[in-house]
C-alpha cells in the first residue's frame, strides 16, 4: 500500500494519540510468515507463500 500524502497521515496519527502517547507500527512481508514459531535452532520455512487454497491470516 502506498500513502500518498504521508504528513496529512502522520497529522491525523497524531490527533487520535493522547498526550505523551505513543504510536507503534509494524510492517512484515507476507514472506515472514511462512518461518515457523519456533526459531531457537535457526529460521525455517514450514509454510507454503504460493499454492495456497486459502489466503494466509
Amino acid at each position: 500500500m502506498r500513502l500518498p500524502d504521508v504528513t496529512a497521515w502522520a497529522q491525523v496519527v497524531t490527533s487520535l494519540l493522547a498526550s505523551g502517547g505513543r504510536f507503534l507500527i509494524r510492517d512484515d512481508h507476507p514472506f515472514f510468515m511462512m518461518i515457523g514459531e519456533d526459531v531457537s535452532d535457526g529460521l525455517r520455512v514450514e509454510q507454503l507463500y504460493f499454492q495456497q487454497v486459502q489466503p494466509m491470516t
